[in-house]
């Protein structure tokens, strides 16, 4: 979770996008762009399947900028912390 990003994310989604987040900032919408927020409750994996569902069936396309072997995960964590991600990180364990 980090608090304050949020907003970063919704200046760089285009219009009438969606923005899924854990960092619980509370965001108003702005150019029709939807927010919406995974809460951290022992609901959380239904969430999750629920995000996967709406992924598999067209309903959400995730941005991935980048996939990183497990042994750059700390380059991934690096890249987090700059804030300037254009899309979702993923660590590959395999």
């Amino acid at each position: 979770m980090q608090p304050g990003t949020t907003v970063d994310s919704t200046e760089v989604v285009r219009e009438g996008g969606k923005v899924i987040t854990v960092s619980g900032d509370d965001v108003k919408s702005e150019r029709r762009v939807t927010v919406h927020q995974l809460q951290h409750k022992l609901s959380f994996p239904n969430a999750v399947n629920s995000l996967v569902k709406d992924i598999l069936a067209g309903n959400l396309r995730p941005v991935l900028e980048d996939v990183y072997e497990s042994e750059r995960a700390l380059d991934a964590l690096r890249k987090t912390e700059t804030r300037h991600a254009r899309g979702k990180l993923v660590v590959s364990l395999q």
